[in-house]
Parts: structure tokens; C-alpha cells; sequence
């Protein structure tokens, strides 16, 4: 078929059949947040769990940024800082970042990179909920305590009322008097 349109319009059939291909993206590395969850409820202390996915592209590393609630952090520290911090990441490794003394309250933590030089900034976000007021950790061992306090105040009480007082005859250790019949002559 191509010999009897010519050359030429041989070369626009080729054209054409190329350019109709579905584009494929270029996508060199991809980070992910494994923690915490989306929507997840987490106590003051929370791990940002951060891994490099491997693409097929090949780029062995980035660099990335994290901010909680638009303010920027050290990725190294976790404490906010005035302006990003950049830091690296390996392909198929995972930084972790603690975001420690949250408020109470919703939260997102952003984690913002470039996956290749050629590619624009890309985000991935997870929006979590800081329960009040601390973790469900603290409420048990609150929890614990009061028991235990509780068990301890009760023991206590115990010990105080079954103390033997002088001249009690209810038996145990303690000095010992002949029964009141056996009297010696």
C-alpha cells in the first residue's frame, strides 16, 4: 500500500501512527508516605514515614522537602524552620522524620521533591488527626496508675486494721503466756 501512495505519503502514515501512541510518562522516582495513614488518628509523637519508590527511569536519589501545616521543617530534626530544608534520599530506602509535640487537631504533612532534573516539583500530602489530650497510650497508662493506686490504698488499709495490738490473743508471733489454766504452783 505504501509503494502505490509514494514516499511521501508514506512518511505522513508513519507520522501519524507515532504521534497517535499514548504518551508515557517519565517518572524517575516517586516518594510515598507510608506513615501515617490518611485520616489516621495518632497521639503528640508521630513518625513521617518517607520512601523512595524505584521507577523504571533509573535516577538512584532526590532530594526533598517536608512541611506540616504549610510551615517548613529540618527534615533531620523535625523542628520548624524558616525556610525548607533540603535532604537526600536513596531509591528504595526510607528517612524518617519525628514530628514530636503536635497540637491537638488536624494536621498534613507535605513532602515536596523534584523526581528528576527535567521534571517539575511534585507533592505528595497526608492529611492525620493529633488526638486529645495526648495518646491512647497515655490515657492507659493514666488508666494503670489510678488502679494501682487504688489496689495500693486498699492493701494498705488492709495491713492497718490487721496489725496486732498489745494484749491481743489472736494468735501469730509475738511473746508467748501460758494458757490461763496451766498456771504453775
Amino acid at each position: 500500500m505504501i509503494r502505490r501512495l509514494g514516499a511521501g505519503a508514506g512518511l505522513v502514515l508513519v507520522l501519524l501512527v507515532g504521534t497517535a501512541a499514548p504518551a508515557v510518562a517519565h517518572l524517575a522516582i516517586r516518594l510515598d508516605i507510608h506513615a501515617p495513614q490518611e485520616g489516621a488518628r495518632v497521639g503528640r509523637r508521630v513518625d513521617l514515614v518517607i520512601f523512595a519508590q524505584p521507577t523504571l527511569a533509573g535516577v538512584d536519589h532526590t532530594t526533598f522537602t517536608v512541611a506540616l501545616d504549610a510551615r517548613p521543617l529540618d527534615p533531620t530534626t523535625g523542628r520548624t524552620t524558616a525556610v525548607p530544608v533540603p535532604a537526600i534520599i536513596a531509591v528504595s530506602t526510607t528517612r524518617t522524620v519525628v514530628l514530636d509535640h503536635l497540637t491537638p487537631g488536624k494536621h498534613q504533612a507535605t513532602v515536596t521533591y523534584r523526581p528528576d532534573v527535567d521534571e517539575p516539583l511534585t507533592r505528595t500530602s497526608v492529611d492525620f488527626v493529633t488526638t486529645s489530650p495526648g495518646t491512647p497510650n497515655d490515657r492507659w497508662l493514666a488508666l494503670l496508675v489510678l488502679v494501682a493506686a487504688a489496689v495500693g490504698g486498699v492493701v494498705a488499709g488492709r495491713t492497718r486494721s490487721g496489725r496486732r495490738r498489745p494484749g491481743d490473743r489472736r494468735g501469730g508471733i509475738g511473746p508467748v503466756s501460758p494458757p490461763p489454766d496451766t498456771a504453775p504452783d
